[in-house]
């Protein structure tokens, strides 16, 4: 299996795991999940500079313009339900025609974090993201 293909299995695989989202901004479609990224091979979370852990997880973010992916800024910060806030540095990675968007975060076991995440749309101008995920530590 190519690694093209393997991270992009990984990555379905984890937007299917954590139930994948999607919010409309006009004519862009912005998706997003959080993973725990533990369960990736140690080559394909060295390749992609992921680092694995059970404090660790992955935020996944890709815009679409219809059916086409989109490179975009994407910019974000998360915090826990004591205030604590840490950014969200999000690297971009290019697969094929795939364009996709990830940051780490560390976090503690049973924690509820609150993520806000922007793209600057072409158009539509800024799309904020807000949502909530429980994360917890693998066993």
């Amino acid at each position: 299996m190519t690694r093209r293909v393997a991270m992009a299995v990984a990555l379905l695989a984890a937007g299917i795991l954590s139930a994948e989202q999607k919010e409309s901004f006009g004519r862009y479609d912005v998706h997003y999940s959080v993973f725990n990224p533990s369960f990736l091979r140690a080559a394909i979370a060295e390749q992609y500079e992921i680092v694995r852990g059970r404090d660790k997880a992955v935020v996944n973010v890709s815009i679409l313009d219809g059916e086409r992916s989109v490179a975009l800024p994407v910019t974000g910060t998360v915090k826990n339900l004591l205030g604590q806030s840490q950014p969200l540095r999000f690297r971009e990675v290019k697969e094929g025609d795939a364009v996709y968007y990830l940051a780490m975060l560390t976090y503690q076991d049973r924690d509820t974090l609150r993520f806000e995440i922007t793209a600057d749309l072409p158009g539509y101008g800024p799309a904020v993201l807000k949502f909530q995920e429980t994360l917890y530590w693998e066993p």
